[in-house]
């Protein structure tokens, strides 16, 4: 399972993408949700933008 959402706050925004069992966070989530992302690792996604990727070892927390 793969879950892909854009993050967005007052310095920016940055794609986060959701691998396995993290990617049911997203069932949780309304548009205006605070997320705390502990572990993820950062990589040069789509048109050589930086991306986030949350997998096995990360993890997300709803605030």
């Amino acid at each position: 399972m793969v879950a892909n959402l854009q993050l967005k706050d007052e310095t920016g925004s940055v794609r986060l993408t959701l691998w396995g069992e993290q990617a049911y966070v997203i069932e949780d989530l309304d548009i205006d949700s605070e997320i705390q992302i502990i572990d993820a690792y950062a990589r040069y996604g789509l048109n050589e933008e930086i991306e986030l990727s949350v997998g096995n070892r990360s993890r997300v927390i709803i605030l």
